[in-house]
């Protein structure tokens, strides 16, 4: 991989280091300032890219514990559940009041004709086993307690039942080191550090170097201002998965 393809954080810090000018332009700003800023950008464009997280469906198991405390612990990298589903439930056989039910309702949404009609047979069938079956269970989750709580009966959970959980990942870069590469998240890392870079020279704003140059933190600070509002709102108009829309 070139330089400018980072595939590791110590690729990617030293390829946004270069685009401010190092090491020709001495950057003021510590390692360790870098490392936040790093993490700061890869946070937002996680929680905001549509290429930093990725909607999966993540199997987990009823254990003592979680049957005990009443729910289920999640991994930090998760930032949103949008349901839970079991895998098996009661009465799932042909002689089950859900079965029937279903079985009896089915043919009314088969009158007509095409594909367009079968289709509207097929959604309706899956909706009302939902419905019936109660397979959809009412989740409450916040990602900052890493904790999923299912308002059921826990009484009537078997230890070992398996529940699914549709939630959304942010991509781990170590895990998918082409995070790294993506656009998007090198301009805006780079446009953090110089802002970093910019309120640290602030400081010697009134200091004049030899050969009577003078520092312009001001002026560095305005471009990473500039760039950074860009960038956050070309995030909201351009990759940002468009929000669902609801009909009242």
């Amino acid at each position: 991989m070139s330089a400018s393809k980072p595939e590791t954080r110590k690729e990617f810090k030293a390829y946004c280091l270069r685009r401010l000018g190092a090491p020709v332009i001495q950057i003021n700003v510590d390692n360790q300032q870098v490392e936040d800023l790093v993490d700061a950008a890869l946070e937002y464009f996680g929680r905001n890219h549509h290429d930093g997280s990725i909607q999966m469906y993540v199997p987990v198991e009823a254990t003592a514990q979680v049957i005990q405390d009443k729910y289920f612990p999640i991994d930090d990298s998760f930032v949103g559940v949008q349901r839970v589903l079991e895998t098996s439930y009661q009465g799932s056989s042909q002689f089950s009041i859900e079965w029937q039910l279903m079985a009896s309702t089915y043919p009314f949404a088969l009158k007509g004709d095409g594909l367009l009609t079968y289709s509207m047979a097929m959604s309706y069938r899956e909706t009302l086993k939902n419905v019936v079956s109660g397979k959809t269970k009412h989740i409450r989750f916040n990602r900052h307690m890493d904790r999923l709580f299912i308002d059921i009966d826990w009484n009537t959970v078997r230890e070992g039942q398996i529940f699914v959980v549709e939630a959304t990942r942010v991509l781990d870069p170590d895990e998918f080191p082409r995070v790294w590469n993506d656009p998007f998240l090198k301009k805006y890392a780079t446009a953090l550090i110089k802002r970093q870079w910019g309120n640290n020279l602030r400081k010697l704003r009134n200091v004049q170097l030899v050969g009577g140059v003078t520092i312009d933190a001001e002026g560095i600070l305005q471009e990473a201002e500039a760039e950074i509002k860009e960038l956050e709102e070309s995030m909201i108009l351009e990759h940002q998965e468009p929000v669902d829309f609801i009909m009242g």
